[in-house]
């Protein structure tokens, strides 16, 4: 079971975001995702769930070990830009869904 839980925070999370924006607006459905990703992520490595640790080991392309728990050697830099990295993404989405009068307003500038 915790395999299964370590694939479905790894990859399911693109489905759900998927399913949600067939029947929702997309940006909605892809800022919740993000954060429910970053608050999950957060949250599983702070409690120390055995399948965020095994989510981790599927993403260092190593065996999942569910019963052999070794927090020491996952990146700390790993867990907390990622889940901050979609965070803000997240709420970028949110804040453009509702705010649609940013969408116009924000620009992104290469060196120009």
């Amino acid at each position: 079971m915790v395999r299964v839980l370590a694939y479905c925070h790894r990859y399911g999370w693109f489905a759900i975001i998927l399913a949600a924006g067939r029947l929702l607006d997309f940006r909605l459905a892809l800022g919740a995702g993000l954060m429910g990703y970053a608050v999950w992520t957060l949250l599983g490595y702070g409690l120390k769930w055995r399948h965020i640790y095994c989510s981790f080991q599927n993403a260092y392309h190593r065996p999942m070990t569910p019963d052999r728990v070794d927090w020491k050697w996952i990146r700390k830099s790993d867990v907390y830009v990622i889940a901050g990295a979609c965070a803000v993404m997240g709420a970028l989405m949110m804040g453009i869904w509702l705010f649609p009068e940013w969408k116009g307003s924000i620009r992104i500038s290469m060196g120009k």
